[in-house]
Formats: C-alpha cells, structure tokens, sequence
C-alpha cells in the first residue's frame, strides 16, 4: 500500500512463526493511524529489531509521532510490516 498523501510509504502483509500469523489482513492506514477495523484486538507496533515501541487497547493506534523507519505491526493473528 502507497499513500499519496500519508507518511506510509509502504506496508506489506508478513508471515511470521509468532502467533501463526495470518497473510490475510484487512487493515486502514492513514497519515496519522493504523487500523484494524474488523477485530476487537489491541495493536502492538514493534521496531525492525523487534522491540516494542507502543500499544493500543484499541484496533487503532495513532503513528504520526514514529520516526522514519520500518516497522511490525500486530493485531491477534494479523501482521503487517510498514515502512515510513
């Protein structure tokens, strides 16, 4: 996903052997939020190195305050990777 007017540059769905995570995710990113709008899980948004950087109790999670860089995002099953 490319966002013409968002700070996203990209963001790809990943599999990873955490949680058997799932390739099919339905996923909102604006300039200013990521969202989950299909599940009541909370998001957990982690550094390239895989450190946790911020979580939300919510499906959104506010990202306009994230340096530019790669990161994973979390929600249950759901993975995706963005890059700002």
């Amino acid at each position: 996903i490319i966002l013409a007017m968002g700070i996203v540059l990209s963001a790809e769905l990943i599999n990873t052997a955490i949680d058997n995570a799932s390739l099919s995710a339905n996923f909102i990113i604006t300039n200013k939020t990521i969202s989950f709008p299909y599940t009541s899980e909370p998001l957990e948004l982690y550094n390239i190195m895989g450190v946790k950087i911020k979580s939300s109790h919510e499906p959104t999670m506010g990202i306009d305050d994230l340096k530019k860089g790669t990161y994973i995002v979390c929600s249950g099953k759901n993975t995706i990777k963005i890059t700002i």
